[in-house]
């Protein structure tokens, strides 16, 4: 978990804390942050930004897949119990998209998609300078969209598409090539010294990113697209092949061929740049 305060345009220190795998460890963790960042400082507002579902207006959360214990946790209740400033409840791919397209690698960007690609696979879509949510509260799950195959997604689905683009993804990959690998960072040194085995886990991943963003780009025109999250330090080994793929896939429309595809610079923060955006935006307008 991370937390920043922001204030006249900038974003203090980024506190970093633990919570466990529960709901009570949550609590105390999100509390302890909360009263720790707002000590000696007057708060205007909370914003929080997390994976869903859940209802953003309602501030409650329904059955994230990839955060089981938060089903049905009402966090705006429970943190109306305890403090008195106004909360914002933001899924946290959105609130990256925002983030990347006012101050990070999208800046100035109108029509933009940014994935997070970590333990699932998140999406924020930007059309037209705003926040597209379709109709719906957080905005359309593209990782939930069905991609094929048998994988159970954390959703409960099969063949979503977030089962092939997921960290969890990559380990299945380099299993195949006879790669056990305990994490996803064990890839890092293979790849460094060249394992042909690894580089084809790179290139297996970067063709079924690079598809998926061709059919994205040819539904809703993009024309910036930004890829963040956990597993996007790898990026500079499997981005060539996401790329070409796209244009392959987009070579008799070149029209919709995306003008930047690019790494978030900072992947971490993204998010809570973004919730300074929304913030600023919904309590201060005039800042």
């Amino acid at each position: 978990m991370r937390g920043a305060c922001f204030s006249q345009g900038k974003l203090g220190p980024v506190l970093l804390t633990e919570h466990g795998q529960s709901l009570s460890g949550l609590k105390q963790a999100l509390l302890e942050m909360i009263e720790t960042l707002a000590r000696g400082k007057e708060i205007k507002a909370l914003g929080i930004a997390s994976a869903g579902p859940f209802l953003r207006k309602a501030r409650v959360f329904l059955t994230p897949p990839n955060l089981p214990y938060l089903q049905g946790f009402a966090v705006g209740k429970f943190l109306a119990e305890h403090f008195h400033f106004p909360l914002l409840l933001e899924n946290d791919a959105q609130a990256a998209a925002l983030g990347e397209v006012h101050f990070g690698c999208l800046k100035g960007a109108q029509n933009a998609l940014v994935l997070t690609l970590g333990t699932g696979l998140g999406s924020g879509i930007v059309l037209k300078g705003k926040l597209f949510r379709a109709n719906l509260e957080t905005g359309p799950e593209l990782g939930h969209l069905f991609w094929g195959g048998l994988d159970r997604c954390g959703c409960g689905k099969r063949g979503c598409i977030e089962t092939l683009l997921q960290a969890r993804a990559l380990l299945n990959l380099a299993s195949k090539e006879g790669l056990n690998l305990a994490q996803v960072k064990d890839l890092t040194p293979l790849l460094e010294k060249k394992e042909p085995r690894a580089w084809r886990v790179m290139k297996d991943y970067g063709q079924t990113l690079g598809t998926f963003l061709a059919e994205m780009v040819q539904l809703f025109g993009f024309e910036d697209i930004a890829l963040s999250g956990g597993i996007s330090y790898l990026g500079k080994y499997f981005l060539p092949f996401v790329q070409e793929t796209l244009e392959n896939r987009l070579k008799s429309r070149v029209e919709l061929k995306p003008r930047r595809l690019v790494l978030s610079e900072n992947p971490e923060q993204s998010g809570l740049w973004g919730m300074a955006y929304l913030l600023t935006k919904t309590f201060n307008p005039e800042e």
